[in-house]
């Protein structure tokens, strides 16, 4: 009965440590900026800069850098502090402000709006787990269709689970040596193929082309 007693004083004394009416705040204890390395996939793009693109039967394409996005606002958990009891059930942690820089792209295709997101920031591959990897997202929206990119790089210094991944971020680019685009040839290039539109990345000159289902799209400049 003793033994049953104190089993259950200490299970109380636990549960109450983790989950409580109110929470105490967020409470940052770091960063995590990228890495010398993850930073060479990062292409050098300023705020107004325009991409042209071409495609097969020479038409052009012009998306322009709007806004750059730069900082240490992203939120990795590390470990827990505790959770409320209420509805919504919010939990709070020790936390690191990992790196992340955003490009957002725009212009007008056929008359309609176009934008495009390039996001580099660090995934994590399990809650409050310190383990990160360094992921690149393209994105595209045009005519109310979101078209989203895979990861473009596992993690540059950790192991990571590619199953997880591939049900987070889509799957993971393909780097092939050399990739023609209409007439002009690149190499060293990442791409994405699995489903439409393909994306293809270098990290000398950043996006260097794309595809919908009935054009390709290439960089002229």
């Amino acid at each position: 009965m003793k033994l049953i007693l104190l089993f259950s004083i200490t299970l109380l004394l636990f549960f109450s440590c983790k989950t409580q009416l109110n929470c105490p705040p967020d409470k940052k204890v770091g960063t995590l900026p990228f890495t010398a390395t993850a930073k060479k996939y990062i292409p050098p793009y300023q705020s107004n800069q325009v991409l042209v693109f071409k495609n097969q039967e020479g038409a052009s394409l012009e998306l322009t850098i709007q806004k750059t996005e730069q900082g240490m606002n992203n939120r990795l958990c590390t470990k827990k502090i505790c959770s409320t009891l209420d509805v919504k059930s919010r939990t709070t942690c020790e936390y690191l402000g990992g790196e992340v820089t955003r490009f957002f792209l725009s212009g007008q295709l056929n008359g309609k709006d176009i934008s495009a997101d390039l996001l580099f920031t660090h995934v994590q591959q399990m809650a409050y787990v310190r383990a990160f990897i360094t992921a690149m997202r393209f994105s595209m929206d045009h005519q109310g269709t979101s078209m989203s990119g895979f990861l473009i790089e596992k993690d540059f210094s950790q192991p990571i689970n590619e199953v997880q991944l591939k049900n987070e971020l889509g799957g993971i680019m393909v780097k092939k040596e050399k990739v023609k685009l209409n007439d002009q040839e690149f190499t060293e290039v990442y791409t994405s193929e699995k489903k439409y539109p393909h994306f293809y990345f270098t990290t000398k000159q950043g996006l260097v082309g794309f595809k919908t289902t009935g054009h390709t799209w290439s960089l002229v400049n």
